[in-house]
């Protein structure tokens, strides 16, 4: 059998340069990835607020401090609460700020962010009750852990398996360096 002509020649083939990739367009992008995009933005800002606004408040004492609605004095606030408000809020803030950035500027790299969401909120929920030193909360606990874990392989399912947003990505891993600017 002979090979199918080709309408150009194979010099011609080599001469011409690669076509540039396709610009993936913001409509192109799947409907709950759109909502996410939103939703991120607003959790990130909020965060980050919450994380301003609670700093004065804590490093010039206004106000009094309570765990689980008990008075305590600002030292001990700070040994229970202290990790929450001056860690994991800052970071959570960067985490959800990073996603919508991602989301926003269409980069390939938002879809493992958006597969640790619901990991990294199952930790968030650990460091709550953990510093919570009144009541078993293992029951509360188990319940967030199995509905986090359902939430994850449904992300799973939607991010990596789900045809549009599969080539979605694919289509953004296509136009990626041409996306760089």
């Amino acid at each position: 059998m002979t090979a199918p002509i080709s309408p150009t020649s194979p010099s011609e083939d080599a001469a011409s340069p690669a076509p540039f990739p396709k610009r993936v367009t913001r409509w192109e992008m799947p409907i709950l990835l759109r909502i996410a995009m939103v939703f991120f933005t607003m959790a990130g800002a909020m965060f980050a607020f919450s994380a301003v606004v609670a700093l004065p408040q804590l490093v010039f004492g206004y106000g009094t401090y309570s765990v689980n609605g008990v008075p305590v004095t600002k030292e001990e606030f700070f040994r229970t609460s202290g990790v929450i408000i001056f860690l994991a809020i800052p970071i959570f803030a960067l985490y959800l700020s990073a996603m919508a950035f991602a989301l926003i500027r269409e980069r390939p790299w938002s879809r493992p962010l958006l597969m640790a969401y619901f990991p990294i909120l199952g930790l968030a929920v650990m460091l709550v009750f953990g510093t919570d030193k009144g009541g078993d909360h293992r029951s509360e606990i188990r319940f967030v852990l199995i509905e986090l874990a359902i939430g994850t392989l449904i992300a799973w399912w939607y991010l990596y398996r789900k045809r549009a947003v599969v080539a979605y990505y694919r289509a953004l891993q296509g136009s990626w360096p041409a996306q760089k600017s």
